[in-house]
């Protein structure tokens, strides 16, 4: 609410007070008292001296009948701050005119609660359309999302409006391209009788496997082999970028193995070990390949590890050794695969599984899947060829 003028009156003659910078503050110029009262001051024989300020209700002004109390703030002759207060009435009828007083009668306004997002991270933009008409409009609603955001829910292509409402709508999806503002802005407007109402919002989109390197200790690139490192890491998060070869005993222990897309982990030759140990393998926003266990390799998981977000997380061969005790194979799209080998008619694979918790935790796999999931809840356990 505006205060438009300010006026005092003595029943029969009115007026103005003066006006300064500050809409809330209003002066009573010497001149007027004596135009009011020119036998002396207002209270000689019980007069009464009548305030009155004109309030302008603005466009967003809801129709609400009871409006808010006001406070008067004076000061006397004598310097003393007074205040009165100046209730409305409780039932005060409001009724809107045929021609709405507002110039923009629509507003549109969007935005994000996030300012710095992801790559894979969901998004959700909220889109606000109001109605500031005394009738009712059914609007048009045009949404021009950035590049590289796959929506899951849209923007309606139009929407009716009732008077003095605003509807909200969300905008959800996902980045599956990075950038800066203002190349990542969405661009939405509200359109009537030919006339455009616009509003924007940007999120800055970065790499997930940006900040996934960012978050590791050490970062691997191509293909690293593990006759080059030492036998052990403890206490550690690496960042696999795309090949880790195990040619010999590889330990890890209360690590992080954070893999990237399309990633692998192969076990190679007689000697090659790996060895988990209270160890987290994990996908950093799409699936990777898994750990590839070569004829006559070795794969032992254990003490509550986890192998997460993987095409297939173990893939065991002819003569292969794996175990999986008290451990977790969880949102993978197939758990254990025993493959064909060529002319052989029975694969031996040393498989020994126990106390392991095995499902899906998230409501869906992450981007790159490339295997089929064969049985419920969307993943294999064991899957040799012949299971279809």
């Amino acid at each position: 609410m505006d205060i438009v003028s300010a006026s005092m009156s003595n029943g029969s003659l009115i007026v103005p007070l003066t006006a300064t910078g500050n809409d809330s503050l209003w002066l009573i110029h010497p001149d007027s008292i004596a135009i009011l009262y020119p036998g002396g001051g207002y209270n000689v024989n019980n007069n009464e001296l009548c305030i009155a300020f004109r309030i302008y209700l603005g466009c967003a002004f809801a129709g609400n009948t009871n409006l808010p109390n006001k406070i008067l703030y004076f000061t006397d002759v004598c310097g003393t701050v007074d205040t009165i207060h100046v209730p409305f009435a409780s039932q005060l009828e409001f009724v809107m005119d045929s021609i709405s007083a507002c110039t923009d009668c629509f507003t549109l306004d969007k935005f994000s609660n996030d300012t710095l997002v992801a790559t894979g991270d969901p998004v959700i933009y909220q889109v606000v359309a109001c109605n500031y008409n005394a009738s009712t409009n059914t609007v048009a609603l045009v949404d021009l999302l950035p590049s590289g955001f796959i929506p899951t829910t849209n923007l309606p292509a139009t929407t009716t409006l009732l008077p003095m409402e605003c509807d909200t709508f969300a905008v959800t999806g996902t980045f599956f391209l990075s950038g800066g503002c203002p190349a990542m802005t969405n661009n939405a407007f509200l359109i009537f009788n030919g006339d455009t109402t616009a509003a924007s919002a940007c999120v800055e989109v970065v790499s997930s496997s940006a900040i996934c390197q960012d978050s590791a200790d050490i970062v691997w690139t191509g293909t690293v082999n593990s006759n080059q490192l030492a036998t052990t890491f403890s206490n550690i998060t690496i960042y696999i970028a795309d090949s880790l070869v195990v040619s010999d005993t590889l330990r890890f222990l209360e690590c992080e193995l954070i893999m990237a897309a399309g990633s692998s982990i192969n076990v190679v030759g007689a000697s090659g070990i790996l060895i988990l140990e209270q160890t987290q393998v994990y996908g950093c926003d799409t699936m990777w390949q898994g750990i590839n266990v070569s004829q006559q390799s070795q794969l032992r998981i254990s003490e509550s590890s986890l192998v997460a977000d993987a095409n297939i997380a173990v893939t065991a061969r002819h003569k292969s050794v794996i175990s999986i005790i008290h451990s977790n194979l969880m949102d993978n799209a197939c758990n254990v695969f025993i493959p064909v080998t060529s002319g052989v008619t029975t694969n031996d694979v040393s498989l020994t599984m126990f106390g392991d918790s095995i499902g899906v935790l998230k409501n869906q796999f992450c981007p790159g899947i490339t295997v089929r999931p064969l049985s419920v809840p969307f993943q294999c356990q064991v899957w040799r060829p012949t299971d279809g």
